[in-house]
């Protein structure tokens, strides 16, 4: 993240092209800390996840994970699902988001937003389908 081709030969501004300053400010703070301030983990949990795994913090991703399978439920699985995704490891975030789709399955199958969802995202729509026919045993 920041190796010598990020800084600008002058100047005492330095440049993180796929950071917003937000971003950069929680990760910094996580850095020097080993702390997240709680609207940073509340705010920043679905961007953050994916610049700590990006640039290979694990204990920051472990900490916003934790904060979102915790905060997991029917109205945010479908972007909690997607956003596992984005990850090198996705295994816990999409874990729980497919026990969260499984447990709700009739209310979530029919909804609108499912079938948006599905639309977007096949190969994951495919996954939750194989999920719920290897739970009820078909």
């Amino acid at each position: 993240m920041l190796e010598n081709k990020f800084f600008p030969r002058k100047g005492l501004r330095r440049r993180i092209p796929d950071l917003v300053h937000n971003e950069l400010k929680g990760v910094v703070e996580f850095i020097y800390s080993g702390q997240l301030k709680p609207e940073t983990l509340e705010v920043h949990s679905k961007s953050l996840i994916v610049v700590a795994d990006k640039y290979d913090v694990p204990q920051l991703r472990d900490m916003y994970e934790a904060h979102l399978v915790e905060t997991l439920n029917r109205e945010n699985v479908s972007g909690i699902l997607e956003l596992s995704a984005k990850l090198s490891s996705p295994a816990v975030l999409e874990n729980a988001a497919l026990d969260v789709i499984l447990k709700n399955w009739k209310a979530i199958s029919s909804s609108n937003e499912y079938a948006e969802f599905a639309l977007k995202n096949p190969l994951l729509a495919l996954k939750i389908l194989r999920s719920y026919s290897i739970r009820k045993g078909f």
